[in-house]
């Protein structure tokens, strides 16, 4: 994390014309109350002034689905001291009368096994889901790109690029 950064605070936001997911990082500096919690991030009031334009169509409103925090690492510790954290999430797709592929609101869950169950659970239920597994270090926000580990029924394709597939 940058010099004087004491907390990140990535943003997943839905654009409101097209509905693609897409992320935006929210760096707070060092200062009396900064926040270094997403239920800090929400009463800070900081939200407010985020603005958002889609990469894809250039919409300028958005809602968020969900927010992943980073805090700064604790000094002195060296790169083998740090643990590697394995985040599973799983992103459901809903269909709609008009159009498949609403995007749900992405959530974690504890293992690999979870991961897979719950994309099935959500894909049967909803018509698609994707499980997928990132490996990195939050404190560095030091991250790897995300494997995708399952693909379940109908999900839109730009979904799918920004995963690496083995």
């Amino acid at each position: 994390m940058p010099e004087g950064i004491i907390a990140r605070f990535t943003l997943h936001l839905m654009c409101g014309n097209c509905s693609k997911i897409q992320t935006q990082n929210v760096d707070v500096r060092n200062a009396p109350g900064a926040p270094t919690t997403v239920n800090d991030l929400n009463e800070s009031g900081l939200l407010e002034k985020v603005s958002f334009v889609c990469r894809d169509c250039e919409c300028p409103s958005g809602s968020i689905q969900a927010v992943t925090a980073y805090r700064k690492a604790n000094p002195g510790k060296t790169d083998k001291e740090r643990p590697r954290l394995r985040r599973y999430v799983v992103a459901g797709y809903e269909r709609r009368q008009d159009r498949w592929s609403q995007p749900l609101a992405p959530f974690e869950v504890r293992s690999e096994e979870a991961a897979r169950r719950v994309a099935k659970e959500i894909a049967e239920k909803f018509g698609g889901a994707l499980a997928t597994v990132q490996a990195g270090d939050p404190e560095l926000d030091d991250w790897e790109t995300p494997e995708l580990l399952l693909h379940v029924g109908k999900v839109p394709r730009h979904a799918l690029t920004d995963f690496r597939v083995e």
